[in-house]
């Protein structure tokens, strides 16, 4: 079967995977205290500190910086921007919408500054909260507070975090269900296929660049997605989640009226949702049916 590209990287340890950023500079007695930086001065590694990395999440992230652009426009306070010394330079590792939003809001000002002829002050400088550890510790911080701060994770995004730390084998079962929230029986059942892809291409380090979903088509001999077939995947899930966020509870309270609302709209279309829920009442019993199984190979295992 084919593979992915990534999958004849050579194995890398865990310390080669870490250290490409740089190490954490040892801060002053000044630095551990500083409670504004200049934006100009923080950088972004989203590659290691941002775990939305999924385009099912877009729109939610483009609502939050409008939110928080908001804020600061009216004059509101926003929690202090996350961030980490390495090598010389401050990189941010919680709080990539408030940096943007804060960019917004600096170019803007900047503008009306420029048009009106007037003198004011720009927005120059941003509060921040430095944080000090580890690499590790750094990303493990980062994934903490988004699976349960400011815009939440989604479930793609959980998945893979949790995936992550298990194909690098630095985290406990315990440790990576505290930090993603994905289950303990899920968390096992990720290392049971990692042993199993791992039988089945030894020479590859699959810590370095493999999503979830890719060792999983990998272990059942499934040929791997194509890039259209990925996109088209994460904008239904997308639209999905959209849907139920819009729409769920009066969809399930008034699945009546809520059936009328969509034959008034277009019968061609209502047909095609009908096929549509049939098709998805059979995946759910599926998906049950798999649910099933993986927890009986967890108790059998365990």
């Amino acid at each position: 079967m084919t593979t992915p590209e990534h999958s004849t990287q050579a194995a890398a340890s865990w310390e080669d995977t870490v250290t490409m950023i740089g190490e954490p500079d040892v801060l002053t007695d000044e630095e551990r205290d500083l409670r504004k930086l200049p934006m100009k001065d923080i950088g972004v590694r989203p590659d290691y500190f941002q775990p939305r990395q999924f385009l099912d999440n877009a729109a939610e992230s483009e609502k939050a910086i409008e939110e928080f652009t908001r804020v600061i426009q009216s004059g509101g306070r926003l929690p202090p921007i996350s961030v980490m010394k390495i090598g010389g330079r401050w990189y941010v590792i919680d709080g990539h919408h408030r940096l943007d939003a804060y960019g917004a809001v600096a170019r803007a000002r900047k503008v009306a500054l420029r048009k009106s002829g007037k003198r004011g002050k720009e927005l120059t400088h941003i509060p921040v909260t430095v944080f000090e550890g580890t690499i590790q510790q750094a990303r493990d911080e980062s994934v903490r507070k988004n699976c349960h701060d400011h815009v939440n994770m989604s479930r793609s995004d959980k998945m893979q975090e949790a995936w992550q730390r298990v194909a690098e084998g630095q985290h406990t079962t315990k440790e990576i269900w505290q930090l993603s929230s994905i289950s303990v029986r899920m968390v096992y059942y990720m290392r049971v296929i990692l042993a199993k892809a791992r039988t089945l291409q030894p020479e590859v380090n699959f810590a370095t660049g493999w999503k979830w979903v890719e060792v999983l088509r990998l272990v059942h001999g499934l040929e791997p997605k194509t890039d259209q077939e990925s996109l088209d995947q994460q904008w239904v899930e997308s639209k999905s989640r959209h849907f139920q966020k819009t729409f769920g509870a009066d969809a399930r309270k008034k699945t009546r009226l809520f059936a009328r609302v969509i034959r008034k709209g277009d019968a061609p279309l209502s047909v095609t949702l009908g096929q549509e829920l049939v098709a998805l009442d059979r995946q759910a019993d599926q998906d049950e049916a798999t649910a099933a199984r993986v927890e009986r190979e967890a108790e059998l295992g365990g």
